[in-house]
């Protein structure tokens, strides 16, 4: 909002609000201190926290620091350690999204009803990526204009309430393009760093976590070749990396969550 930045403080039942221009925080405690939360939503009027284990679900008011808790669940719902990855407001509901809790659900902002949203639900993947890494349902969901898409590590469920498509379920692109892409990165790095003694001193390994929007890019450019989605990526990815070399990086960084916060 404006030049703030506004967080879930992970963990715990508190939200930080970062001012961008000025570098100030302030961190606000909000409802019982047993809560404990795992991401954060705007309606355009309140802020919406999503629980990360056990706990009610928050509504709550920045300007008069008021907060409604919402723990009214459908029936049947299990919470678990871990039970929300992301929250998300869309079309006058608040949609949450199952790591380890046993539902997706979905609160309507008016009424504040929490019921199960059909949209995500069963089947979901379980043990969806890597069991020892993920072991949930969900690992990601991301909002595109009135669209939304949620991760799963096999593939990706998406809802596109413009286009009244209620679910439409995605398949992850092949392994061998993600080979593809992994090789790519790596003999760039490699030609980049060239004080590295290995390859590993220098380069970081995203995981499924971070790739939901490679996942449409490709989803959308699924005609080329997975060779020259590569080799796009791995320009931009240079272009990236050697944009910020007069150390101007943090200018940078700012100008960019300006971007993405306005958007």
């Amino acid at each position: 909002i404006g030049s703030s930045l506004i967080t879930a403080a992970c963990n715990s039942n508190a939200v930080l609000v970062f001012d961008m221009e000025t570098g100030a925080s302030t961190v606000r405690e909000i409802g019982d201190k047993a809560n404990r939360f795992s991401d954060i939503c705007y309606d355009g009027s309140d802020f919406w926290l999503s629980p990360r284990n056990e706990g009610p679900i928050v509504k709550w008011n920045m300007e008069s620091n008021k907060w409604v808790e919402f723990g009214e669940f459908p029936e049947g719902y299990v919470s678990g350690k871990l039970s929300f990855n992301d929250i998300i407001y869309l079309d006058g509901y608040v949609w949450l999204f199952p790591y380890r809790a046993n539902k997706a659900l979905k609160v309507g902002i008016q009424d504040g009803k929490i019921v199960v949203a059909e949209e995500f639900q069963q089947p979901i993947d379980t043990n969806a990526g890597d069991p020892m890494k993920y072991g949930g349902n969900y690992i990601s969901a991301w909002k595109q204009g009135r669209a939304l898409y949620a991760h799963t590590g096999k593939k990706v469920v998406c809802v596109d309430r413009l286009n009244g498509i209620n679910r439409q379920e995605i398949v992850l692109p092949s392994l061998e393009a993600i080979k593809a892409l992994s090789s790519y990165s790596l003999i760039n790095t490699r030609n980049s760093f060239n004080d590295c003694k290995t390859v590993y001193d220098c380069i970081y390994f995203e995981t499924a976590y971070s790739g939901l929007e490679r996942l449409i890019y490709h989803i959308l450019h699924r005609s080329e070749s997975e060779e020259s989605l590569a080799e796009d990526a791995q320009i931009e990815l240079f272009r990236r990396t050697n944009a910020m070399a007069e150390g101007d990086s943090g200018s940078g960084i700012l100008s960019y969550c300006k971007q993405m916060i306005l958007y």
